[in-house]
């Protein structure tokens, strides 16, 4: 499994550096207690994303939105003070023989960042690409590791929330947009536009396909923060890889739940532990939310 890569004594630096009790500690100290204070999970406030702006008051919509955006991740502490963060990065380790495996670059027939050449299939730059988007999960076996069950159970989750989404984007447009072409309709639970029933108009399905967003966004960071303990693990990071919001590909470092990989820390300062890295395939489906209206 994993230990922290960094050594007690890192190259360049000194133990003058961050004195014992001296300011360096104290403002990682103060910086962590405000974190706690605000999200006792060990989520922290972030600039990394757009404004927040209300619903409109005269709208079927009661979310809250923003558009896409991004901006380099930046935190503050209690006095207001802003820092830029540096992005860590999901390693995987081998306990066995105490090494790290650094993130793959992308790999091509000449070696790493070779692209295929002009004229190059399909075939060949989904075999490039994977490096970023992963390949497949295996299908589901008798005897599996319980970390590909793990994986495959947060890909249903992930499917579901990619559905949701698109359920609720599907309203917004067509309720904003009735006059311009509509998004296709997804099979796997979307309702039918202009609504048919009328017992369920447009403020009926917007209300259901709220609740369902809040149901999916809920099951996915349970799953995520709390795995069930039938898996036994910890899930120390989740690098969640989307395309318009939607979660396409993910990678995600576990440590074992009860107990530690010899020599392990459990302080670790950086991630290691079990690691995969998978495209989410059928995006779109496993859906609807089990408890959807």
């Amino acid at each position: 499994m994993a230990k922290s890569k960094r050594s007690k004594k890192q190259p360049g630096k000194s133990d003058k550096a961050t004195p014992k009790g001296g300011k360096a500690k104290n403002a990682k100290q103060k910086l962590m207690a405000a974190n706690a204070r605000r999200f006792p999970s060990g989520r922290t406030l972030t600039s990394k994303l757009g404004q927040i702006y209300p619903p409109d008051a005269d709208g079927p919509f009661k979310l809250s939105w923003r558009y896409p955006g991004f901006h380099p991740d930046t935190s503050e502490d209690d006095d207001g003070n802003g820092q830029n963060l540096y992005p860590d990065e999901a390693i995987k380790s081998d306990a066995r023989q105490a090494v790290f495996s650094p993130f793959p670059g992308p790999a091509g027939k000449k070696g790493p960042f070779w692209e295929p050449e002009a004229g190059a299939g399909a075939a060949e730059w989904k075999e490039f690409n994977k490096w970023i988007l992963g390949g497949s999960l295996p299908l589901e076996k008798t005897g599996e590791k319980l970390f590909t069950a793990l994986l495959r159970d947060l890909a249903v989750c992930v499917r579901r929330y990619n559905a949701s989404l698109y359920r609720l984007r599907r309203l917004h447009y067509y309720y904003y947009h009735p006059r311009s072409a509509q998004p296709a309709k997804n099979k796997f639970g979307d309702p039918e536009l202009p609504p048919i029933d009328p017992a369920r108009p447009i403020e009926k399905l917007v209300e259901e396909a709220e609740e369902n967003w809040r149901l999916v966004t809920e099951l996915l960071k349970n799953s995520i923060d709390q795995p069930d303990p039938k898996y036994g693990f910890n899930i120390r990071a989740a690098d969640m890889i989307e395309v318009n919001g939607y979660i396409v590909s993910m990678r995600i470092i576990a440590l074992p739940a009860i107990g530690l990989p010899k020599g392990g820390n459990k302080h670790t300062d950086e991630i290691g532990g079990s690691s995969s890295h998978i495209s989410i395939s059928s995006a779109f489906s496993s859906y609807p939310y089990p408890d959807d209206p």
